[in-house]
């Protein structure tokens, strides 16, 4: 007769659990989170700034992300509220006012000009037949197209795709730093 014996340390088994549990998994969600928020800013930049005209470099400067940390496992992107300079949209003087493409489309803003001479200009009309009061042209700001419906998808899409990647990178990365050599 043939018997086999096994022996399993459970008590190992546990601590290692106890300590993957505590120590390695809220690292990697927290560095995984952080990570994907990077990605969403990126892929957010690229949407925002195709679907306004606005340079890239504008847009970067109104979305920020704020990280997860140990403590609070939440990472979010944000886009700041606001509107914009009609300068940021490429207004130009022409005679019937000033010209600027706002949401993508060229429009005109009739009776409007443009100050020059401080912040790189800006655009202003007038709010009676006066020559005073005069007020501040604006247009919508990055927030306009941070809320689109296509740039909220494509935004959403990517941190669920990118999040089960880094999410696997990390863990995989802190097992190996516990010494097991297991992979997900």
């Amino acid at each position: 007769m043939l018997s086999v014996s096994v022996k399993f340390d459970t008590k190992t088994l546990t601590r290692g659990l106890n300590g993957i549990q505590k120590k390695a998994i809220p690292k990697a969600t927290k560095m995984a989170l952080n990570r994907t928020a990077a990605n969403v800013k990126s892929i957010a930049v690229k949407e925002v700034s195709k679907k306004t005209g606005l340079k890239s470099s504008l847009v970067r400067k109104h979305i920020s992300i704020t990280k997860a940390k140990n403590n609070q496992l939440t990472a979010r992107v944000r886009a700041t509220t606001g509107r914009l300079n009609l300068r940021e949209f490429g207004a130009r003087q022409t005679r019937k006012g000033v010209t600027a493409k706002i949401k993508g489309v060229k429009q005109i803003i009739h009776g409007a000009f443009i100050i020059n001479g401080f912040a790189g200009g800006r655009v202003f009309k007038r709010s009676s037949k006066k020559r005073l009061p005069i007020k501040q042209a604006t247009a919508p700001g990055v927030t306009w197209g941070f809320i689109q419906p296509l740039v909220d998808s494509v935004m959403k899409n990517t941190a669920k795709e990118k999040f089960k990647l880094h999410f696997r990178s990390r863990m995989n990365e802190e097992l190996r730093r516990l010494g097991f050599s297991v992979r997900l």
